[in-house]
C-alpha cells in the first residue's frame, strides 16, 4: 500500500469535511487557525499534530454515521479513516518515519488547508451538479 497517497487522500477529504468547507463535521482543525493552537503546542511536529487530530474528528464522525461501534472480536467494519488494525499501524509507523524530514512533508500538509472557502464551495458545487 502507498501510505503516502494514503496520508494524502485522507487529508484532502479531512478538509473538505471541515465545518467552513462542506460541513460533513463540526470541526476547525485543518484551517489556518487551527493551525494556531498546535505551532504553539507543538513547534516541530505541529504539521503532524493537527493532521492526526482531523484525521481522528474525521474517523469519529465516519463512525457515527456507519454505526460503527468498535469491539474486540467483533465485526470489523472499514472506511478511509478506519483500516484494518495492521494497516493502521504500518500508516502510523511510516507516519512517525516522516517526522524525521518534517522540511521535506511541510508542504504537503499546507495546501489542502490554505485554500479559501469558495475554491472548497466551487468544487462541492460541481460535484452536485453532477449528481
Amino acid at each position: 500500500m502507498d501510505f503516502r497517497q494514503l496520508f494524502k487522500l485522507r487529508l484532502v477529504v479531512a478538509a473538505l469535511g471541515e465545518a467552513q468547507r462542506l460541513g460533513w463535521w463540526n470541526s476547525g482543525v485543518l484551517t489556518g487557525t487551527g493551525e494556531f493552537p498546535f505551532q504553539q503546542g507543538f513547534p516541530r511536529s505541529s504539521p503532524f499534530g493537527q493532521t492526526r487530530a482531523g484525521f481522528r474528528v474525521a474517523k469519529l464522525v465516519c463512525d457515527e454515521d456507519l454505526a460503527i461501534q468498535p469491539t474486540p472480536g467483533g465485526p470489523i467494519t472499514f472506511h478511509l479513516f478506519r483500516l484494518t488494525p495492521q494497516l493502521e499501524d504500518a500508516f502510523e509507523n511510516e507516519c512517525n518515519r516522516w517526522m524525521d524530514e518534517p522540511q521535506e512533508r511541510a508542504g504537503s500538509f499546507k495546501g489542502p488547508w490554505k485554500s479559501k472557502t469558495c475554491q472548497w464551495q466551487r468544487v462541492h458545487e460541481r460535484g452536485a451538479k453532477k449528481a
